[in-house]
């Protein structure tokens, strides 16, 4: 099951140099507005719309109520996925919500809130696949976008099967689209909300 958390960078005072007087919170009270690091193309939980300027989505839809509930505006920015789950986000943006999950490697430059929600893992076939069992997978390809949770569990399950397993990772694109093109048997992924 993957677990979904805002993350926060874990050097959140960008100042440069010394320790900080302020915390996050008072900086973006300051500031009087949250800057959120967001996937502008990863519905349903954050999309942009370039023919109306809205954004839309389940990570839209929180963001925009912890703006609401701190009083401040609230802005977008769209770095790749790449550079926010790196950290060192040297006062770019203040938070991410982008359906992260905290898995042991972020952890050691993102700080995460409490989950506010949970995703179960899936492992998806093709309309036409004769796989209908976990114990199928042996010697399969899996496409995942690693790293995720899911390819954690993926792993864990496989190990106490006895099964091997062979990841390939391709983009989250690719993956929903179908275009597996015989690059792969089974995708792991999350279940969207």
């Amino acid at each position: 099951m993957g677990i979904v958390v805002l993350s926060i960078a874990a050097a959140a005072c960008a100042s440069g140099g010394g320790t900080c007087s302020k915390t996050m919170l008072d900086q973006v009270k300051a500031s009087g507005k949250l800057r959120v690091a967001t996937d502008p193309a990863y519905p349903p939980q954050a999309s942009y719309d370039k023919a109306s300027g809205k954004w839309e989505g389940f990570d839209v839809d929180v963001a925009t109520e912890v703006a609401k509930r701190l009083g401040v505006k609230l802005q977008f920015v769209t770095p790749s996925w790449d550079i926010i789950t790196a950290g060192h986000w040297n006062g770019r943006w203040d938070v991410s919500v982008g359906s992260m999950t905290p898995i042991a490697e972020r952890q050691k430059v993102l700080d995460f809130t409490r989950p506010y929600y949970y995703v179960p893992a899936v492992v998806v076939v093709k309309n036409d696949s004769s796989i209908t069992s976990f114990d199928q997978l042996s010697g399969k390809s899996i496409g995942s976008c690693d790293p995720w949770f899911d390819v954690d569990v993926a792993t864990e399950i496989a190990k106490r099967l006895g099964v091997k397993l062979q990841f390939v990772t391709p983009s989250w694109d690719i993956i929903t689209a179908g275009h597996w093109n015989g690059r792969w048997d089974v995708s792991v992924g999350s279940l969207s909300p």
